[in-house]
């Protein structure tokens, strides 16, 4: 069972790490309820946009989308087509973290009448997209956007690799060998590809300081996805850096995609190997 993640924050749209896939995320908005508004817009136009939310293949379940709006909270959860086992899992996760939001975003509108303050509503947006589709494997990335009343909302991101041989939904790191394997062959080329994103961000190089918006970060403490440039393997990665990770908020969020090398091969459990390939 997945836990939930509604307290977390936008979603992890891969599209370097598959052709075809939706654009990659923006900078959320600056504040309060327009923060709200402006990034609803952002993820319901991409949500429409993608063609995995509107079709499904032979096995898989159509796309869902619950979406919710009252005096005190607005909340939004979507998938595409994917298995029937894990687009029940899915929809027991939006149920939960939607009756939190309910419980939490009454809570407040209470807090704000005792006291005599304004209340803005609440906000949760959980939006799955596919990133890649490989024979055994569906590969999805989610990002998380809330709102609970501060100056902005928060962005978050998720993915899971459904396996349809074991019909079991795994994390990406789980097809490695370990965490610390993976991450001593990707961080050298993670940390160059971050510097030149910061770089073309700010206008200038990251400054040479082990601060946590200059040095290099863990490319495995983000959100690790597996993208597929030909639909039969696993041949790229993507670490999405939530804002704040790697950077002030206003640069948003970071997405690296790396290539799976010899290296990284490697690092792939024996049982997944055939579903990996180097990038060419």
């Amino acid at each position: 069972m997945r836990a939930s993640f509604y307290a977390l924050v936008t979603i992890a749209l891969l599209s370097a790490c598959s052709s075809g896939d939706a654009p990659a995320s923006g900078d959320p908005a600056t504040s309060g309820a327009s923060a709200s508004a402006a990034v609803s817009g952002q993820i319901r136009a991409r949500a429409v946009s993608s063609s995995d939310a509107s079709s499904s293949t032979p096995g898989e379940v159509s796309a869902y989308s619950r979406e919710q709006t009252n005096d005190i909270y607005a909340f939004t959860y979507q998938f595409p087509a994917v298995a029937p086992q894990l687009a029940a899992i899915l929809k027991r996760e939006a149920k939960s973290a939607e009756a939190r939001l309910k419980a939490d975003a009454e809570e407040a509108r209470q807090q704000s009448r005792d006291n005599n303050f304004p209340y803005f509503p609440y906000e949760v947006q959980h939006v799955w997209q596919q990133v890649a589709a490989i024979p055994r494997f569906q590969s999805l990335s989610a990002e998380i956007y809330s709102f609970s009343g501060g100056a902005h909302g928060n962005t978050g991101y998720d993915a899971l690799v459904w396996d349809r041989q074991t019909k079991m939904d795994l994390k990406p790191i789980d097809l490695f060998t370990s965490r610390a394997a993976l991450d001593a062959v990707i961080q050298q080329a993670f940390c160059k590809k971050l510097d030149l994103e910061r770089a073309e961000k700010r206008g200038h190089p990251a400054e040479n300081s082990d601060d946590m918006f200059n040095g290099c970060i863990d490319p495995l403490g983000q959100t690790l996805i597996l993208g597929s440039s030909n639909g039969k393997t696993f041949n790229r990665l993507g670490i999405i850096v939530s804002p704040y990770a790697a950077g002030p908020y206003v640069e948003g969020t970071y997405d690296i995609t790396l290539p799976v090398t010899q290296p990284v091969l490697e690092q792939v459990k024996p049982a997944y190997k055939n579903y990996f390939s180097v990038m060419r």
